[in-house]
């Protein structure tokens, strides 16, 4: 594995963790390995990674470039859809890198173009298409009736989305504002220790299916988290 895919993959650890509810877990677990050399904690953070499904394999571009089918894994269809559609958005910070030096702009052209042989990315290519992206999909502007967009607060993608409600187009938009709130979490399993704005979001969402199944004999519902 090249070093700057593995930089990747290293430091998507940290952000799975945080994106997907585990940031108090996270934070108790760097504690713990505070007193540790930087390669023991480098080697206790891969396997922290491994335990939540975060693996090397998915940030391989020569493992990404192979065309057979997987369906254990989605790293080759999602790397697909931001190197063409969304664009690079994982560059290090100029102020406050928290991320390699290996990770910036020139880095991701290249490994798009590795994983997608034929394909070319960068601003003269055209790709990704991540203006044409946001007019087709709307940006935080979208137009269609009867949406609720729910979001955690600690889930990095409430950005990508739409956080303001829009009665005319009866659009609702609502916050988990919780510790541990992040991607997707008002679809989880239910739990007696779940936060009370968690509660209360999927109360609303509950609240709103019903009252359009009610209101309509063939209504068009549109769930977008």
């Amino acid at each position: 594995m090249r070093t700057d895919d593995w930089m990747f993959f290293y430091a998507d650890i940290f952000v799975e963790a945080v994106q997907y509810g585990g940031r108090t877990a996270l934070c108790e677990t760097l504690k713990g390995l505070k007193d540790e050399s930087g390669d023991d904690i480098v080697e206790a953070m891969v396997k922290y990674g491994a335990k939540e499904g975060v693996n090397p394999p998915d940030y391989d571009s020569n493992v990404i470039a192979d065309t057979k089918v997987d369906v254990n894994s989605s790293a080759r269809p999602w790397t697909y859809q931001y190197c063409t559609e969304y664009g690079w958005y994982q560059t290090p910070s100029q102020q406050h890198p928290m991320r390699s030096p290996y990770l910036e702009m020139d880095y991701w052209p290249a490994m798009c173009a590795r994983g997608f042989e034929g394909l070319t990315f960068g601003k003269n290519e055209q790709r990704p298409k991540a203006f044409a992206t946001t007019i087709d999909q709307g940006g935080v502007s979208i137009a269609e009736n009867e949406i609720f967009f729910a979001n955690g607060g600690e889930d990095p993608w409430r950005w990508a989305t739409q956080q303001e409600s829009k009665p005319e187009l009866g659009q609702v938009s609502v916050l988990s504002d919780c510790d541990d709130c992040g991607h997707c979490v008002e679809l989880y399993t239910p739990n007696k220790d779940d936060a009370k704005e968690l509660q209360q979001t999927r109360k609303q969402v509950a609240d709103w299916i019903a009252k359009l199944l009610k209101g309509k004999s063939k209504p068009e519902i549109a769930f977008l988290q």
